[in-house]
């Protein structure tokens, strides 16, 4: 790792390079907490130095090395067989947020991958929302979340430690039910409930709902969970006599009069007997004091003891009553048998008042039997009508609603027929670009069998491989827009099933309103159906079933929007794909054309020159035959010439001189020998030139071949193979 900050600055000129290895990777972790940075590396680095250094990247900013030993605050691990270089850095601060770096030390440029790393608060959140409930009691917790998290874990955790919540979580999306705790998951509204029954005081603090998120920081929401204790809000004592009778009275809210009321005995409420089913426990109702009471005749000294009315099975506080009954002894002594005359008058008077009261009871009842008989007829006429005109709203509603659904039902099926024409023309097109690729490298495969001397990269072979390229980018664009058609009918086909399913429910939705419309007090198909205002678990608001169908009227928008796009997209696509090839097809046409003709030229050029040459080949060849003469032409003046000089040479004594005769005679033949000389040289240098013409000849001839099988192979064999290039409409996929 030499020269690290120097070479830092070479790095930069190209962030491309720095993050080849892996892209830009981001990793969050809380405050005071660690965080693990993974870094992937290519095949053959197993055994290399890897580092986590931090922006800018110096040597002081080296923070960890393979080589060195772990650290306070840094430690490694290189796992060579998946070939991951893991960086821990513990005790985060917000200072430890920003840029860093991986890097794999070797010769040359080191290989850097680029890492954001973002510490946030480890605390949750500023806004909580308070849930109060009361012991042994439940309580539901709604937590909603956002639509790209509709298939991810879902957790509650104590505390308000976002980055313990989900090892501590006590409840997961993925075992439902822990104990009594209940995990439920609604992802058409997106909402997670847990539920949580038999309450304790000690369960009382802070809670956060969690959401796992794939990539970076799960996300969280707040709760105060305050479990009160339960008590009473009314607790009376009460005295009684052993044997005789006493009674016990209980108020009730007034919206409770339709309930059933209740009277158990207990030191607990949860293990109290009910005693209104006793054959001396007698319940009476009074509505005009919004009470009731319980009477018990012939007191018995074990029935002394802790009592619990109220007018709520659900033991909800503020609706019960706590009633402390003590019993005591009539007599005592000798008198243990006998009452005294204040107890005789005592009881001779509750008789009269119980009488009266009783009396004044029924009149009571009576009076507000009329009344109420008389307001609950115009009161039942009123919500009957009302009931009618709100069915009848409703009836509409649904309708507009169903023939919406209709519509985009009508389109989607439109649009996926679309789709599927698009996709056969794609398909088409696909398959004319594979006849446009085997034409273009025949061509090339035939040009390649062209003579040596002709084998040039020449303009149409650049047009050629230019071609080539094209329709190998034409075909993978084609291919990744048919894979856009394929899923794009899919999703439609997914969302109309959809709409389908929401248009039958509506469909038998607007039959059964209609019948119920209809109904009227002289209907006789009505029945009594006891359990029908049973609000079922599965029952939806108005608000949910306004959501689900606008949810899925947007989902029938946005395919069709995107089915739009991707068909002007598809049009598009085929419409400059055909134009290119076809431009390109001409540009090959014209360069085999023009080298076509600059072939004829050359082989005209040649075939004139070839003329030439045979032409001074046969005049050459006179020229030879005409010096042959010439020098056979000499052999007699040179025999006559050196005869007369060897007989001359043969005088004898004084009269072997150098006279004028022997001066010209010895001229003459040095005059000979030279027009011989010459005429041999001459002769030399015409064979030489003979030779010279013949080897030009071989060579035209040659070329003039290689000319005629380039011209063949080009003219006859590419030229008319291209003629079955596909047309502009089969590009089209017509």
């Amino acid at each position: 790792m030499w020269s690290l900050r120097n070479r830092f600055f070479t790095l930069c000129i190209a962030l491309s390079c720095v993050s080849s290895a892996a892209g830009v990777i981001r990793v969050y972790g809380y405050e005071r907490g660690q965080v693990q940075v993974s870094c992937p590396y290519g095949s053959g680095y197993e055994s290399y130095e890897k580092y986590l250094c931090k922006d800018p990247c110096g040597y002081d900013e080296v923070l960890i090395k393979t080589t060195e030993p772990d650290k306070n605050k840094y430690s490694k691990h290189d796992d060579h067989q998946q070939r991951v270089f893991t960086a821990t850095i513990n005790n985060l601060t917000f200072a430890d947020t920003g840029k860093y770096w991986c890097g794999i030390t070797k010769r040359g440029t080191d290989i850097f991958t680029e890492v954001e790393l973002e510490v946030v608060r480890d605390s949750c959140c500023d806004e909580s929302n308070k849930v109060q409930s009361y012991e042994d009691s439940s309580v539901s917790i709604s937590c909603p979340y956002d639509p790209p998290h509709q298939d991810s874990l879902k957790y509650i955790c104590r505390g308000k430690q976002p980055s313990t919540c989900l090892n501590g979580a006590i409840i997961t999306s993925n075992h439902k039910q822990t104990g009594q705790l209940r995990l439920t998951d609604d992802k058409m509204l997106r909402i997670f409930t847990v539920t949580m029954t038999g309450l304790t005081q000690s369960q009382s603090g802070s809670y956060l709902c969690g959401v796992n998120g794939s990539t970076g920081l799960d996300v969280f929401s707040a709760f105060e969970l305050e479990v009160k204790e339960w008590c009473c809000v009314r607790s009376t004592k009460q005295s009684g006599v052993v044997g005789q009778t006493v009674t016990m009275k209980c108020p009730y809210p007034p919206n409770h009069r339709n309930n059933s009321k209740f009277l158990c005995k207990g030191e607990r409420r949860k293990e109290c007997t009910d005693m209104t089913s006793q054959r001396r426990f007698t319940l009476r109702e009074d509505i005009s004091s919004s009470s009731f009471s319980v009477t018990i005749t012939e007191l018995k000294g074990e029935e002394a003891g802790t009592y619990w009315c109220g007018s709520d099975s659900q033991w909800s506080p503020g609706d019960y009553t706590n009633i402390q009954l003590s019993a005591g002894s009539a007599t005592a002594g000798y008198r243990s048998a006998k009452y005294s005359p204040a107890e005789w008058f005592s009881n001779y008077h509750s008789i009269l008042q119980q009488a009266a009261t009783n009396r004044r009871e029924a009149g009571s009842i009576q009076r507000e039997s009329k009344a109420l008989y008389q307001d609950t007829e115009a009161a039942t006429l009123q919500t009957q009508a009302e009931g009618t005109r709100l069915l009848g709203e409703r009836l509409q509603e649904t309708h507009d609603w169903k023939s919406e659904l209709q519509q985009h039902i009508h389109q989607l099926l439109a649009d996926t027929e679309s789709l599927s024409a698009q996709k056969t023309r794609l398909e088409k097109a696909l398959y004319a670009t594979e006849i446009s690729y085997a034409i273009a490298t025949d061509n090339l495969k035939c040009r390649a069998r062209r003579p040596g001397p002709d084998l040039v990269r020449d303009a149409v072979e650049e047009e050629l491989l230019k071609e080539v390229d094209l329709i190998r980018s034409v075909q993978a664009l084609l291919k990744r827009t048919t894979a856009e058609v394929v899923s794009q009918i899919k999703m439609n086909r997914d969302v109309k099933q959809r709409l389908e399913l929401d248009w039958s429910d509506k469909y038998q939705a607007c039959d059964f309103d209609g019948r119920s419309g209809g109904f009227s007090n002289m209907s006789p198909d009505t029945r009594h159906h006891p359990s029908s205002a049973t609000v079922q678990d599965q029952v939806c608001n108005s608000t949910s079933w306004t959501k689900f169908a606008q949810y899925n009227r947007s989902m029938a928008l946005q395919e069709e929007r995107a089915s739009s796009s991707l068909r002007l997209l598809v049009e598009r696509v085929l419409q400059d794909t055909s134009h290119d090839l076809r431009v390109q097809c001409s540009s090959v046409d014209r360069a085999l054309s023009q080298r076509c003709a600059e072939m004829i030229e050359a082989k005209t050029q040649l075939e004139m020159k070839l003329r030439q040459i045979l032409e001074q080949i046969v005049a050459q060849e006179k020229s030879i035959v005409a010096i042959q003469q010439a020098i056979h032409n000499k052999e007699a003046p040179l025999r006559v010439t050196q005869s007369r000089l060897y007989l001359r040479s043969l005088r004898p004594n004084m009269e072997l001189c150098r006279d004028q005769a022997q001066l010209s005679l010895e001229g003459g033949l040095r005059q000979i020998d030279a027009t011989l000389a010459s005429l041999r040289q001459q002769l030399s240098e015409a064979r030489g030139s003979l030779s010279h013409l013949e080897e030009s000849r071989i060579t035209i001839e040659k070329d003039i071949r290689c000319k005629t099988n380039s011209l063949f192979i080009d003219r006859e064999k590419c030229m008319t193979h291209r003629q079955r290039y596909p047309a502009v409409s089969t590009l089209l996929g017509y």
